[in-house]
């Protein structure tokens, strides 16, 4: 039943990621056509203000879904509908301290923002619709946890991905049609507001149970430790808030609106490829969190380090991917005049390489609670991140903000790296480290073909297919060629063909299901 629950989760989520990233893209590009990169910029600057302000429920989901999935598994009815009281409780709060600050934000917008290029009242007017849609998820979205932990997320996908595109087809007659922010706008928060009242009627009718009030006491909260998680969990969540979601609010303050918008076009790419993959391989995550709890220290290095070289080879195809072919994209897509400088390209290309080349010991610490074992990491991330990217915005602009985020993205490794190899696996870190500088050596080296290829490609360097053909072709061939007699490589075949195997079974097993 889990792995047919896997594999419907998966199919539905990366089907409704595909869609919302092509309809994502057509809308943006009419957006950037009829209104400008400025009025792009503010709504990306204001995403990221209220992601900043969502520390305010200081973790409290994290928490209640753990606690969540062990209830749910004992089917403690009566624990699972306190711990939906709380949520609900929680989030009530939180979204009426959000209204709070989110109108005396209002008046120090100026401040925050660079530049002239639109009427203030538009930049009001984009804030406030922003503001109405971020309240929609505290006051209505939190019931989707108790699907998500009884892994029906499908059903939410569904009904999410109906409503997404109904709601962008109407933005994009909005944009086209009309030329109209008003109706625009509304859209995207009658989406919000539409796709949560019927999920909402969904948990009414699946879980009824979880609707019925319950008084929630001092010594309940006591007994479930909920402050001693929160402790722990609070200064990881805000590290993790601060190195995501201060680019574009030090892009507007330090450089201008404008390349606020162009970085948004880069950063909804790299948003995208990141969304399908983390679909594609959730079903490993499932299995590491049932394989370290089993399996031996040993089996477990074996396993990380096969999974590791599933890591790099993913990594390098996707960093090289990003170098060769994102600037190209941009032109094609939107026109060159929203294209950022290469140095910001290399740099994104970097970190992105970073954060797949750990992906799986990444998830082998999500296994593993203790969070104040790397917390320190997490804190020296983030204000690392925030010092690099003011110092160094000054001599390389934009690209500068980018390289924070890169030295940010480098410590998040090198601590949960720590955690994972010290405390899970029980064993030392410096074999890994080793490793680490040859593959990013040989990754370094891949990239810098992949970019002699397209300089000598003559007049193909600048056509679509070829650069295509020379991303894919270039870092796949090097990794196969140095790494196929190696045993982490034969594994992984072995392992993907077992993945493989199992889906089809699951598959031909629902379909003897429906011809029934």
């Amino acid at each position: 039943m889990r792995s047919k629950q896997i594999l419907i989760n998966t199919f539905y989520s990366l089907l409704s990621a595909v869609i919302m990233a092509l309809l994502s893209l057509i809308t943006r590009r009419f957006f950037l056509q009829y209104f400008g990169v400025a009025l792009l910029g503010y709504e990306s600057l204001f995403s990221n203000v209220f992601s900043l302000l969502a520390l305010s429920d200081l973790g409290i989901g994290t928490v209640i879904t753990y606690a969540l999935y062990q209830e749910v598994a004992n089917d403690n009815k009566e624990e699972i509908t306190l711990l939906m009281n709380l949520y609900k409780r929680f989030y009530q709060i939180v979204g009426v301290f959000i209204i709070i600050i989110g109108i005396i934000i209002y008046f120090f917008i100026p401040y925050i923002v660079e530049g002239d290029s639109y009427q203030w009242e538009y930049v009001y007017f984009v804030y406030v619709m922003q503001l109405i849609s971020t309240l929609c998820t505290y006051f209505l979205a939190y019931r989707r946890i108790l699907f998500t932990v009884n892994q029906k997320t499908y059903i939410c996908v569904n009904i999410e991905t109906i409503v997404n595109l109904i709601s962008g087809i109407v933005k994009i007659i909005a944009i086209i049609l009309f030329r109209n922010l008003f109706i625009y706008f509304l859209a995207g928060i009658l989406n919000n507001l539409l796709s949560n009242l019927i999920i909402s009627i969904k948990f009414r009718s699946d879980y009824k149970y979880a609707c019925e009030k319950r008084i929630l006491t001092k010594n309940y909260l006591k007994k479930r430790h909920f402050w001693g998680d929160l402790k722990n969990n609070l200064a990881c969540r805000i590290s993790e808030t601060i190195y995501s979601s201060t680019d574009s609010i030090l892009i507007s303050i330090f450089i201008n609106i404008e390349q606020v918008g162009r970085y948004t076009n880069y950063m909804i790419i790299d948003n995208y490829v990141t969304g399908i993959l983390i679909k594609l391989l959730k079903p490993i995550q499932a299995a590491i969190g049932n394989y370290v709890y089993v399996e031996t220290k040993e089996d477990n290095q074996n396993m990380l380090s096969m999974l590791n070289l599933l890591s790099f080879f993913m990594a390098s195809f996707i960093a090289c991917g990003y170098c060769v072919m994102m600037q190209i994209v941009i032109r094609v897509w939107l026109g060159k005049q929203y294209q950022l400088p290469m140095l910001f390209v290399i740099f994104l290309s970097i970190n992105c390489y970073i954060r797949w080349n750990y992906y799986f010991t990444y998830m082998y610490r999500n296994t593993w609670g203790n969070f104040e074992q790397d917390r320190n990491f997490y804190v020296m991330s983030a204000f690392f991140n925030f010092i690099i990217s003011i110092v160094f915005q000054h001599f390389w602009g934009i690209a500068g903000i980018m390289f924070g985020t890169l030295v940010g993205q480098l410590l998040f490794w090198i601590g949960r790296s720590k955690v994972v190899f010290h405390k899970i696996l029980e064993t030392t870190a410096l074999l890994y480290a080793k490793q680490q500088v040859l593959r990013a050596f040989l990754f370094g080296l891949e990239l810098a073909i992949c970019n002699l290829m397209i300089n000598i490609g003559g007049i193909y360097k600048d056509m679509f297919l070829y650069k295509i053909f020379i991303c894919i072709f270039i870092p796949n061939l090097f990794n196969l060629i140095l790494f196929k007699n190696t045993t982490e490589f034969k594994q992984l075949i072995c392992y993907l063909g077992k993945i493989a195997g199992s889906l089809i079974l699951n598959k031909n097993i629902i379909k003897n299901q429906e011809n029934r």
